[in-house]
């Protein structure tokens, strides 16, 4: 996909995925993307539920690695998502309390 619209990327190629009868096996495609930014969001929703989406949109692009032209460009948006560094420090994400 390509395109204005593009807003990020994520990991969408050679993702390790469950499989039932060989226990865990890459597969590639958008609905992998799609739920790997999903639960990403996800967590940012959950260290912040009031925030506006405007905030949330500031907050994904901060976890954004540009790797396409600098700025936006329409192959990878502000950059690849990289869920990692949700798990830095200095993310302001806290753990679950559960």
């Amino acid at each position: 996909m390509r395109g204005e619209y593009v807003d990020i990327a994520a990991p969408g190629v050679g993702v390790w995925t469950a499989a039932s009868v060989s226990g865990a096996r890459q597969k590639t495609g958008t609905s992998f993307a799609a739920a790997f930014v999903t639960a990403a969001v996800s967590v940012l929703i959950a260290s912040e539920p009031d925030m506006s989406p405007e905030k949330l949109e500031v907050r994904i692009r901060q976890f954004t690695d540009d790797i396409g032209k600098p700025g936006k460009d329409p192959v990878f948006g502000w950059g690849l998502f990289n869920a990692s560094r949700l798990c830095d420090g200095g993310s302001g994400i806290k753990p679950s309390e559960l």
